[in-house]
């Protein structure tokens, strides 16, 4: 995929002002919301500020900097199923450690997480990831609104419905500097392939978990960041508006994109090109690489004072529910 360093478009960033969770499946127009029983992939993600964050340690959690700022305070609350069994328990942050050279950064909290909701680090190499199957869980939008249908051409969907907790999957399409953060990250594609829930991140995703199935677990090997490109519709002649029906905010980019047929990309202020002439043919979603920067991680983790694990608040036990590359758009919104 192309990428083109001058684009730093508006954006739907993973974590708008407010909350979002989830992410847009391609042939599940509901999205994936059913809770996943006994799986560290849903237990560690928990919502913090205006996305998420995963916890990795007995009292810490990891998440993006857009999300929640780098001052403790705020709360954090973790859904997990475990044995059938849904329980909510709300955590206040009560420190935080900046991962140098990133936009991670790591929090404490003052209570005990359960060994079923730590997600251990992804340990493979960065050269494993490329081609490797993610399977993301967040706190965006989940539900196909309306079709996007630029001369006579399916493109995609408006984001709709409620931000919730759900999953999706994708494949890394490559790992590379990220012009945004200046730090490195994965990127995947979204494709109309049916049958594998095959998502793309929508607002409210970020901080939430991309993990890889390595050494026999499932493995963190990123956090949800932004989606890219923004893009337009031709309304009239020389006329470009972007794709926006609101759930992200005014004049924001919220939407998912398979077909770039017909649609245009902005390349610098004012000079609008096609999406296809530009290689942006799909969306492409980027997660905040773990594997790149573990070492300063559990450096972070580290420098945490342990807390009691007596001050979590239990707010409730519910029965189960039944419940490629260019820096693009935040999905907590912070634009991209």
């Amino acid at each position: 995929m192309k990428r083109r360093a001058a684009y730093v478009l508006s954006s739907a960033i993973l974590a708008i002002q407010g909350r979002a969770r989830g992410a847009i499946v391609y042939d599940v127009p509901a999205g994936n919301t059913t809770p996943l029983n006994n799986n560290v992939i849903w237990n560690s993600v928990g919502a913090f500020g205006s996305g998420g964050g995963v916890v990795i340690g007995t009292n810490t959690f990891i998440t993006v900097d857009h999300v929640g700022g780098e001052s403790p305070g705020g709360p954090f609350s973790l859904v997990t199923t475990v044995n059938n069994v849904t329980t909510t328990t709300t955590y206040t942050t009560t420190a935080a450690a900046v991962v140098p050279t990133t936009d991670l950064v790591v929090f404490q909290v003052n209570g005990t997480f359960a060994a079923t909701s730590i997600a251990p680090l992804y340990t493979g190499t960065a050269a494993q990831q490329v081609g490797a199957s993610l399977s993301m869980v967040g706190n965006g939008y989940a539900t196909q609104g309306a079709a996007i249908v630029t001369n006579s051409v399916t493109n995609g969907w408006y984001w709709a419905g409620n931000q919730v907790k759900n999953y999706s999957q994708n494949t890394v399409y490559t790992v590379a500097n990220d012009s945004l953060t200046n730090s490195q990250s994965l990127d995947y594609l979204f494709q109309p392939i049916s049958g594998q829930n095959e998502g793309i991140y929508a607002s409210g995703d970020s901080g939430g978990g991309a993990f890889i199935f390595n050494g026999g677990e499932f493995q963190l090997a990123g956090l949800a960041d932004n989606i890219a490109p923004a893009y337009y519709q031709e309304t009239s002649p020389g006329v470009y508006t972007l794709l926006s029906d609101g759930h992200a905010g005014a004049g924001v980019f919220d939407a998912a994109i398979y077909d770039g047929t017909n649609l245009y990309v902005e390349v610098s202020p004012g000079d609008y090109e096609t999406a296809n002439s530009q290689g942006y043919q799909n969306e492409y979603g980027v997660a905040s690489d773990i594997q790149e920067y573990e070492s300063q991680i559990l450096l972070a983790q580290a420098s945490l004072v342990p807390e009691p694990a007596s001050g979590a608040i239990l707010l409730g036990m519910l029965s189960p529910l039944a419940l490629r590359r260019r820096r693009g758009n935040g999905l907590c919104q912070r634009g991209r």
